[in-house]
């Protein structure tokens, strides 16, 4: 039986890569938390053989040490093809300028695992956090010039 399996031409290849990014959308570029806490969405697309653990992203400052988990939710899946949205509260106070995106490694249900932080170069990851004193500070600088 092992054998007829294996010569067969509908065998399955077995899963052996881990799950991959196939759609990444910024909900919002713009944070501003000048009167209050702020919102960062974005949503996102993985495609798997075998099934996908839930992704893990944060938000990090790129000016400070400052990082803030999001909380990730399935919105539909349909076959091998999970979308996920991906939210983070800015809290008001928080250091101002540019914060990234930073998907974890993806692990599928079989452990197969990318080997690098995402998402890549060609999706865009970079949230601007503005509050009035950073608002003033760049109109200042712009007057200067």
């Amino acid at each position: 039986l092992f054998f007829s399996i294996m010569n067969s031409p509908y065998a399955q290849a077995a899963d052996t890569a881990p799950p991959q990014l196939l759609d990444w959308t910024l909900q919002d570029t713009n944070v501003d938390i000048s009167k209050g806490d702020g919102k960062a969405t974005v949503k996102f697309i993985l495609s798997d053989e075998s099934g996908i653990e839930l992704p893990n992203l944060l938000l990090k400052s790129l000016d400070t040490t400052q990082v803030l988990d999001s909380t990730v939710t399935e919105i539909i899946r349909s076959g091998k093809l999970i979308s996920y949205e991906a939210t983070v509260i800015v809290k008001f106070g928080q250091a101002p300028k540019n914060w990234q995106w930073v998907l974890y490694p993806l692990r599928d249900s079989l452990g197969n695992a990318s080997t690098s932080f995402g998402p890549d170069s060609k999706w865009p990851s970079t949230v601007v956090v503005t509050d009035g004193v950073f608002m003033a500070k760049i109109q200042s600088d712009i007057a200067q010039c």
